[in-house]
């Protein structure tokens, strides 16, 4: 408790030195560990905005069969530099209304008189088109710099395992 998870570590832009550094760790990844810290509401936060099968929130992209698309070195990227590339469509929007109140949320339905954004807790959020003073749409993913420094090397390299071997 209380020591430097980034102590060493490589720059986030390095993704075959952090490779590198967990096949460097002894023994071998643990996926059903991998699960544990994934659904975790104290460690990594995954659940609170990922879903995997029926588990956790929707407001990041799914993640039940993210070993079907990816190997190790992308998935890893996407954690380590999660708005390195965020697709259009995940993109967050902050809407500022006419009453100054300020709502963040990923586009879901724009027609009408309404726009419907999915929220950080999951929920959507219905607005209407005539309230509305300012929009912004954001370049950067909702998920925060760094998550994966709050994590042992050996947390990630198990995170890792358990999303690969979903397939």
């Amino acid at each position: 408790v209380g020591r430097d998870f980034a102590k060493g570590r490589p720059a986030p832009t390095d993704a075959a030195a952090w490779l590198k550094r967990l096949d460097a760790l002894p023994g071998e990844a643990d996926a059903t560990a991998g699960e544990r810290i994934f659904f975790n509401q104290k460690i990594a936060l995954c659940s609170r905005c990922h879903q995997v099968g029926e588990r956790g929130t929707r407001v990041g992209p799914d993640l039940t069969v993210i070993g079907r698309h990816n190997n190790t070195q992308k998935l890893l990227e996407s954690i380590i530099q999660p708005s390195r590339e965020v697709a259009p469509y995940m993109r967050p929007w902050t809407i500022t209304m006419n009453d100054d109140s300020v709502h963040t949320g990923i586009a879901l339905r724009r027609g009408g008189n309404s726009e419907v954004y999915l929220g950080l807790d999951g929920k959507e959020i219905r607005l209407d088109k005539r309230q509305i003073k300012i929009k912004h749409e954001s370049h950067s993913s909702l998920m925060p710099e760094n998550l994966a420094l709050t994590l042992t090397t050996h947390e990630l390299r198990d995170l890792l395992a358990f999303l690969m071997a979903r397939r």
